[in-house]
């Protein structure tokens, strides 16, 4: 009966079809659950190499005269309607139309299982693929291509061509293996010698595909061509990856043939995305980003610059002291809020004061040395940094670049991982007042002021004094230094400090009284005395305790002393006790 009823369903299906109702007779002919080829016998121009009428006999009611075109025609004189070459192609459309959402539909609830199904699911994708390419639904057809699917190179190849739909006949490449191939097409593509019905230029399906291409030798070669293009993607094939990724040091001697871009990119996908801590990578970028700046012959004029985004100039009269001070107070809270560059210094600058600042694996001293004798005098405070040199950091800062912020922010913030020597403020701060007052030489520093900077020591001392000590302070301090000055300073920094001795002396009673309960609670527990019967059974090897020495764990399991071999942890119960016991 159900045999019956699904033939019954295929001949109303036919009915509708021969009716041009092709939605109804589709949606009939699914409920019937035949066979697809029954349909396709109806449309025997989607297999131009393969005919379909010859190896396949139909249970209803398609017969080999009966075409769709001829169907159409007939319902079309039937109806007295226009018989034209166009009205019949329209109807013809419909009818590809409808079976194309019935054969999307078929592949997806119907899996490959045995040869006869393959036979049959060869025929659907044949169909399909010849449906998509006379209707230009090219993504459905790169997706067919793309998937499970059992589309043949050896007769389609041609029709690709033919309908020029090159990244098509690529993906077809792939699927059958032919990786090389598929790349000499997309390259085509991107030359200009083959242009795709879809306008695909062949550079970005080449990145795509060399990010998880299986040979190595395919991505050597082809990456080449991407590099040589410039195209913005290039570097993709290496940092967005989808299979096992190169050695570091293999990519970057790559990438050395190429525009230096390319490698200051890799570079910096290495320590800022990939996070590599090795030093010669973080190294070499900063390498790379000093040769920018020093090639560049950069000019630094940073007043001008404020002044004009300031509105600071267009008056003669007003006085230049005033407006480098303003300027340089700028500069100052730019570099020490969030260490924002960009607004000062140009982009390659900017890249490598933040590079110097954010990174802690490169070699200082190997970029100090290209930096001695230049004017990068921002860079040489963050080398000196890394390098725990604070007096000469100190010193450029003071001396040099005038920058009181910047000083102050710098001895504050020292106690990090950033530096192989960390300070405490204060000690930093004694080291600024020396530099103010010029009790300290540096030969390898240029500009050393004339006299000292006596306002800088006394805003300085105003500002930070009391977390100094008083005594050295004191000792630094030149022999004509004014007593009204000298009093305020210890007005501020004896109070202070006499305030952190007694919290200091609180803190030292309490850690005693605390060290003392300790010690109570120790004798305690050393003064218990327990005592067993001598036949008491040993936890561990259940033989009697007798006069032997024995020990007990805080849970009252008793053992003999050879057999402890563990006073954290109980033999019998596994239970851990904490170290106070």
């Amino acid at each position: 009966e159900k045999q019956e009823l699904r033939g019954l369903m295929a001949d109303i299906a036919f009915a509708f079809i021969s009716e041009c109702q092709f939605h109804e007779g589709i949606i009939n002919f699914s409920e019937s659950e035949a066979d697809p080829r029954d349909l396709l016998l109806l449309f025997p121009e989607l297999f131009p190499n393969n005919d379909i009428n010859s190896k396949y006999d139909s249970k209803y009611r398609p017969r080999k005269e009966d075409k769709i075109q001829q169907i159409v025609r007939k319902y079309l004189v039937q109806y007295k309607k226009e018989t034209t070459e166009e009205s019949i192609s329209k109807h013809v459309e419909k009818a590809e139309e409808s079976v194309m959402l019935y054969l999307q539909r078929w592949r997806e609830t119907n899996k490959i299982s045995q040869e006869s199904n393959t036979k049959l699911h060869k025929v659907v994708d044949d169909a399909l693929f010849m449906l998509y390419i006379k209707h230009k639904k090219i993504p459905e057809l790169e997706n067919l291509i793309a998937a499970d699917s059992l589309i043949s190179l050896s007769t389609n190849e041609v029709v690709l061509k033919n309908h020029q739909m090159y990244h098509a006949l690529a993906l077809l490449y792939c699927k059958h293996k032919m990786n090389e191939y598929a790349l000499q097409v997309w390259l085509s593509m991107a030359k200009g010698e083959f242009k795709d019905i879809s306008e695909k230029q062949g550079y970005n399906e080449m990145i795509e595909f060399l990010q998880s291409c299986p040979e190595d030798r395919l991505i050597w070669t082809y990456s080449k061509f991407v590099l040589e293009s410039k195209h913005q993607n290039a570097l993709a094939i290496f940092t967005q990856t989808k299979r096992e990724p190169f050695k570091p040091d293999q990519v970057l001697e790559h990438l050395a043939n190429h525009q230096q871009e390319y490698t200051i990119q890799y570079l910096e996908y290495l320590v800022t995305v990939q996070k590599i801590p090795e030093e010669k990578y973080h190294t070499r970028l900063g390498r790379v980003y000093l040769d920018r700046v020093l090639q560049s012959q950069e000019t630094i004029e940073i007043f001008p610059v404020l002044s004009r985004q300031l509105g600071l100039i267009g008056s003669n009269e007003e006085d230049e002291s005033k407006i480098a001070h303003k300027a340089n107070l700028s500069v100052s809270r730019s570099r020490v809020v969030g260490l924002k560059f960009n607004n000062i210094f140009s982009l390659p600058r900017s890249k490598l004061l933040l590079f110097l600042n954010d990174s802690k694996h490169y070699d200082a001293a190997d970029l100090l040395a290209q930096v001695h004798g230049t004017s990068l005098y921002e860079e040489s405070v963050f080398l000196y940094s890394k390098l725990g040199n604070h007096t000469e950091a100190l010193c450029v800062l003071s001396w040099i670049l005038k920058d009181e912020n910047w000083a102050q922010y710098y001895c504050n913030n020292q106690t990090g991982d950033k530096t192989e020597k960390p300070e405490e403020p204060s000690k930093l701060f004694l080291i600024l007042l020396d530099v103010y007052l010029l009790k300290i030489t540096m030969p390898n520093i240029k500009n050393v002021p004339p006299k000292p900077m006596e306002d800088e020591a006394k805003r300085l001392l105003e500002m930070k004094g009391k977390e100094m000590d008083p005594a050295k302070v004191l000792q630094a301090l030149p022999g004509n230094a004014s007593l009204s000055f000298i009093s305020s300073f210890l007005l501020k920094a004896i109070p202070y400090h006499q305030s952190k001795m007694r919290e200091a002396s609180i803190m030292k009673n309490l850690s005693k009284a605390e060290l003392m309960n300790q010690k109570i609670e120790l004798m305690k527990a050393r003064s218990v005395m327990i005592s067993i019967p001598t036949n008491k059974i040993c936890g561990v090897c259940q033989k009697p305790m007798g006069n032997t020495v024995f020990a007990a764990y805080p849970n009252g399991v008793t053992v003999h002393y050879k057999c402890l071999t563990n006073k954290s942890i109980c033999p019998v119960t596994g239970v851990v006790f904490s170290e106070e016991y």
